[in-house]
């Protein structure tokens, strides 16, 4: 018998990265990586970077 996976995807995805940084220009703010970092709560800025 074959179990369906149910894992989630780790880390910060691309989709997150792009909502967090529209976020923080909706609140007037440059996106920077690390203000999209601190909007996500979560990832380094090695893998936000390259998201942005």
């Amino acid at each position: 018998m074959q179990m369906k996976s149910t894992r989630v995807p780790r880390g910060v995805q691309v989709d997150e990265v792009w909502s967090a940084a529209d976020a923080v220009l909706a609140q007037g703010e440059r996106p920077t990586i690390e203000r999209v970092r601190a909007h996500l709560g979560r990832g380094s800025p090695n893998t936000v970077a390259p998201m942005a």
